[in-house]
């Protein structure tokens, strides 16, 4: 989910957003999903170079998880460590946080009182500046269910970021800011979406990669390690995933196993809501970070131009 629909996207059954599964179910969810999201993927992913092809198993999950059922989120605090052990990066200038973004997801239309979803996808590119200000150029994917090009340019707090800056790097104080944006109530998959949420507007030195890591680990609420796991760029990353109370969707981040950062956030449906028809598991959105850096000016041009100097 991009800035484009953040403003409604705790409200839309396509991007809306608990007690934890056992061990059996959370294997045989995995195996599900592995085999219809990753085997099989929908016509608009065939079609992409960023097909994922999952490289765990359920074995890997069982492992991870424990025969004792649900536990601190072990996979993530050993990356925490390891990204902490890192030399410390140089300082990165710039005014604007760039990144460069892809969506794919569902939009919807009524049809004889259901809902029909159908796949759309689009490209982003967004630059951010730690006042609020920027722009944000959406452009169309050739050949797919695209939506089509657009800019938008914001003022000072046009972009409103989730966290204050600096961002905190203490977990435990993260970890209750990032209550305050997206409720525990919703169920354990709000600290992954909080935390995806973060990276789709805010620079995260290597101390808040860490420290949002850490706040991972913490979780007792049926968080998952799903060992290693392609992105829809090919990359290999390593991924923590949670059902959400009612078991209707599955929400997973996708972690750079060097530098910690954010690779990927998926939305899987697993149960449809009343009213809403469609094949099941699928995914629901899912969100894909190519490109995030610092830069001194906004681009000129916007999208569908051609003239960015950054596509």
């Amino acid at each position: 989910m991009e800035l484009l629909s953040a403003s409604s996207r705790r409200g839309r059954i396509a991007v809306a957003v608990g007690a934890a599964l056992g061990v059996a179910a959370t294997v045989g969810a995995a195996a599900i999903l592995r085999a219809t999201l990753s085997d099989a993927p929908t016509q608009a992913e065939a079609a992409s170079p960023s097909a994922a092809t999952p490289a765990t198993t359920a074995a890997a999950v069982v492992a991870a998880t424990g025969p004792a059922g649900p536990q601190p989120v072990a996979c993530m605090a050993q990356l925490a460590d390891a990204v902490a052990a890192r030399p410390a990066e140089t300082a990165a200038l710039g005014r604007y946080w760039a990144i460069h973004s892809r969506w794919w997801g569902e939009d919807m239309a009524a049809s004889g009182g259901s809902t029909v979803v159908t796949a759309a996808t689009y490209e982003s590119r967004l630059w951010r500046a730690s006042d609020g200000s920027g722009r944000q150029d959406v452009i169309a994917i050739p050949g797919e269910n695209s939506r089509p090009d657009s800019s938008s340019t914001y003022t000072a707090g046009g972009l409103a970021g989730v966290l204050a800056e600096p961002i905190e790097t203490r977990p435990a104080v993260l970890a209750a800011q990032l209550q305050t944006h997206s409720p525990p109530q919703m169920g354990p998959q709000w600290v992954l979406r909080a935390i995806a949420d973060v990276y789709h507007t805010h620079a995260t030195a290597q101390p808040v990669r860490v420290a949002l890591l850490r706040v991972l680990a913490m979780q007792t609420t049926g968080l998952q390690c799903e060992g290693g796991w392609k992105d829809r760029a090919g990359r290999q990353g390593i991924a923590v995933a949670v059902n959400s109370n009612s078991d209707s969707t599955r929400d997973r981040l996708i972690f750079d196993p060097v530098t910690g950062a954010l690779l990927a956030a998926e939305e899987v449906t697993l149960i449809n809501p009343p009213a809403l028809r469609g094949p099941t598991p699928r995914t629901q959105s899912y969100w894909l970070l190519l490109q995030a850096r610092h830069v001194n000016d906004l681009p000129a041009g916007s999208a569908g131009t051609g003239k960015s100097g950054e596509r």
